[in-house]
């Protein structure tokens, strides 16, 4: 019942390793920490989050691990519990935030290399996993974004999970199982992508742990208790039961409108062609990383010569990699390994805005390839008979073009102007970017420029409801509220997030209209509770309408969520003054 057994690489190679892999992913990703928040999932995941910025309390605890008001994102609750310990201990400062993605991506490197090096016994191989981990330019998107936190502290878990998992295969018993349960788990906390480690764990038993009687066998090898693969699968079912929960906790948390499980209106079709595709275009980011952006539009259409191509291209890769399982068992390993992680992000399944394909979703499921890249190239060196320089040379040339790529890469991420900036430079017609964009502008007050940029959007997609809710506030500043009113109303029905309807209810109530206000406000804090906005507005309303006792209640939310807000400070004490209750 045990796993292989290898030689422990010397402790001086592995110190050196570790401290190579370490200061070279510091050194490549230190600029983020002078980085803005990109807009872009940060105000939603810290910006604008009332329970987050108010740091490590009761209240926002509970409410990270509470069933309801999501805010329009699936469950993650060790993530929301992430970004209030940030907040706790720098505030809403975006450098501090960054310098935690960071920390945690170099952690999810090293750990990468220690345990792929105890699971294989080369510490060098090991390393050139590690090495392309932390310098591919595609895992920019999960450094550089502070919104993509999950992905980093989830992955983190995973490496965990693995580090247990060989413990226990060395030596099987219910302590060291609890572990690898816990580890689990816990990631699935920070995000309920690793719902695919129980399989793969069972890969690691295929190899490189080669637990299973099925396994690879050489003279030099020889058998050492391998165990039955149904009692492998046995071992693996309390994980799959509590990958089973996660997905049905995640699909019930998200609201129903973003739930999208039909596919967001696309038809399962097209859906699988674009599973298809993508996954190759996945292999070609791996190998000519260019042109990456934070958004890349779901499309309308997909070729039938493309889907045949990807189908016919993925069919020969993975036949080769089963007919070759014994003699480049790496391969495939690491093969089913991008393939199984792929799974939950191939969009068969769609919640929310769901783009054809996206960066972060290959930090996990390129680690397969990566190995097969840091196997492959130095035994297909040997297998031709050719100097060890050879592999070595490439291996370096290939980090070097890696980290080179993700230098540029990086310059993107700098604040949502220059990010979504270059997402229209490489697709123009990129509505999410063009909104993006125009709420960067609007931001800075250029206020006709983001009229524009919202124009172009909706001209892509008029029912875009992000672009209308924009474009309603860019009319409010340029003093034209009938527009911003149209614009507001027209966003409203598909706004889950709410802000369409704190928006206009704000208008009209500055307008003089407060009855329809007040039912706005009331409205807004269905999807919105804690919203300091939406209390301070309706506060507003009922003290204009003489109900002093039902807006001294939102005037103290408004300031128990934002403690800064001097408006909502001196508005609940006026109302106090009114009905001579200082309490």
């Amino acid at each position: 019942m045990k796993s292989a057994t290898f030689p422990k690489a010397p402790r001086r190679t592995l110190v050196l390793i570790s401290l190579l892999l370490v200061a070279a992913t510091l050194g490549l990703y230190s600029q983020v920490m002078t980085f803005d928040f990109v807009g872009y999932d940060d105000n939603l995941m810290v910006v604008d989050n009332a329970n987050v910025k108010a740091g490590l309390t009761a209240r926002g605890s509970a409410w990270a691990f509470g069933l309801s008001n999501r805010g329009g994102t699936y469950w993650h609750p060790l993530t929301w519990l992430s970004h209030m310990l940030d907040c706790e201990l720098y505030g809403v400062r975006p450098g501090p935030h960054h310098v935690t993605n960071l920390l945690l991506h170099t952690a999810n490197t090293l750990l990468l290399f220690l345990v792929f090096s105890a699971m294989t016994g080369s510490p060098w191989r090991s390393a050139l996993v590690a090495a392309f981990f932390a310098l591919h330019p595609v895992n920019v998107e999960s450094v550089a974004w502070v919104a993509s936190r999950k992905n980093l502290l989830s992955t983190l878990f995973l490496l965990l999970t693995l580090a247990a998992y060989v413990a226990y295969s060395a030596r099987p018993n219910i302590r060291r199982y609890l572990v690898v349960f816990t580890t689990f788990v816990v990631g699935l906390l920070a995000k309920p992508m690793l719902v695919t480690i129980p399989f793969i764990l069972l890969l690691l038993d295929f190899w490189p742990l080669r637990r299973m009687e099925t396994s690879l066998r050489t003279e030099d090898q020889p058998p050492d208790n391998p165990t039955p693969v149904r009692r492998l699968i046995w071992e693996k079912i309390p994980l799959l039961a509590i990958s089973m929960g996660s997905i049905l906790i995640s699909t019930w948390t998200l609201p129903t409108d973003a739930a999208g499980l039909s596919g967001q209106g696309m038809s399962l079709q097209l859906r699988l062609a674009n599973a298809l595709v993508s996954c190759v275009k996945y292999i070609g980011k791996l190998i000519a990383p260019h042109d990456l952006s934070i958004f890349y539009p779901y499309p309308t259409a997909v070729g039938a010569t493309k889907v045949i191509g990807a189908f016919v291209l993925l069919g020969v890769i993975t036949v080769f990699a089963f007919s070759g399982r014994r003699e480049r068992p790496y391969f495939a390993m690491g093969w089913l390994w991008f393939l199984v992680t792929f799974g939950p992000v191939s969009g068969l399944m769609q919640a929310g805005v769901w783009p054809e394909m996206a960066d972060r979703w290959a930090y996990v499921p390129f680690i397969g390839l990566f190995l097969i890249l840091s196997w492959g190239m130095p035994e297909t060196a040997s297998r031709l008979r050719r100097p060890t320089i050879l592999p070595v040379t490439a291996a370096c040339l290939l980090l070097m073009a890696f980290a080179l790529s993700t230098t540029l890469q990086l310059r993107h991420w700098r604040n949502g102007g220059t990010l979504f900036a270059h997402a229209i430079e490489i697709e123009p017609a990129n509505v999410v970017a063009l909104t993006g964009l125009a709420d960067f502008r609007l931001h800075e007050g250029k206020n006709r420029e983001a009229l524009s940029l919202y124009t172009q959007a909706l001209e892509l997609q008029p029912g875009y409801t992000m672009a209308h809710n924009g474009m309603g506030v860019a009319y409010v500043r340029l003093g034209r509220p009938a527009d911003a009113m149209e614009h507001f109303r027209i966003s409203m029905p598909s706004d889950r997030s709410g802000f369409a309807v704190l928006n206009l209810a704000i208008l009209l109530s500055d307008s003089g209209r407060t009855e329809e206000a007040t039912e706005l406000f009331a409205q807004a804090l269905e999807s919105r509770p804690n919203s300091a906005a939406a209390h301070l507005g309706l506060g507003a309303t009922l003290a204009r309408q003489a109900r002093y006792d039902e807006a001294i209640f939102h005037f103290k939310e408004a300031v128990r969520l934002d403690p800064t807000n001097i408006d909502a400070q001196e508005k609940l004490g006026r109302c106090l003054q009114r009905t001579e209750n200082p309490n």
